[in-house]
């Protein structure tokens, strides 16, 4: 079950409508990790100015409502075109800077 990715997961209902970063601080607190030690995946242009807003890192997928070229425009550090592109790219991602912390919380 893809759920058990996740430390955490918010949804619309938990906070202010995006780019507003409030849901995504609830994330962090909630695992426990620093934004800048944070990735979030999203699929629009309003995910990757919620990220930067929040000091987080932003990786784009394409499958959703944005295509890669807008999300590479708006600033997502990566893009991913499938989940196991997902999960190469974070793990790429934490082990070249992450502190211990959070590569605790990377799950796969």
């Amino acid at each position: 079950m893809i759920a058990t990715k996740f430390n955490t997961i918010q949804t619309a209902d938990d906070g202010p409508s995006k780019p507003d970063p409030t849901i995504l601080f609830k994330a962090i607190t909630e695992i426990g990790v620093q934004p800048t030690d944070t990735i979030m995946v999203g699929d629009t242009t309003f995910d990757v100015e919620m990220a930067k807003r929040a000091e987080v890192h932003c990786l784009g997928v394409y499958w959703g409502n944005h295509d890669a070229t807008i999300l590479r425009a708006a600033a997502a550090f990566e893009i991913a075109g499938s989940f196991d592109e997902i999960l190469r790219l974070t793990a790429q991602h934490i082990r070249r800077g992450a502190n211990q912390k959070a590569k605790e919380n990377l799950r796969f």
